[in-house]
């Protein structure tokens, strides 16, 4: 009786290893992922917040390349139309992304000849530096 209840016990902590390592590589393939979202408050501090770009990950993207470009030349708009095509996002509609940052106070949006949506980074928008 105590050998097969030892094998019995064996064979559960088996089981339950499987079961561990199971979960490890789905973690692995699937990591659980959380949108921060904070705004600044009046003291300075920050607090969870809505509508930011954080938690889009094409809009965070978006920024990162209109800094970027506007780092090439400060006063030029940049037609958000590239930056789908470069990125290869055929699902996107640049005059939503250019809305949708105008609408949080990130882009100045203007419309070009050709009614492509063109931005200029704000005040808001430029990246702050810490220290």
């Amino acid at each position: 009786m105590a050998r097969n209840s030892s094998s019995q016990r064996r064979g559960i902590e088996k089981h339950l290893k499987g079961i561990a390592k199971d979960y490890e590589r789905a973690a692995k393939r699937n990591p659980i992922r959380v949108p921060i979202q904070t705004e600044a408050t009046g003291t300075g501090g920050t607090m969870p917040g809505r509508d930011t770009a954080e938690g889009d990950p094409v809009l965070a993207r978006l920024l990162i390349w209109l800094d970027a470009q506007a780092q090439q030349n400060r006063s030029h708009h940049v037609d958000v139309t590239r930056f789908v095509e470069e990125q290869q996002l055929p699902d996107e509609d640049p005059s939503v992304l250019a809305y949708e940052l105008e609408e949080r106070d990130l882009v100045r949006n203007s419309r070009g000849l050709d009614d492509a949506p063109t931005v200029c980074l704000t005040d808001a928008a430029a990246p702050r530096s810490t220290g």
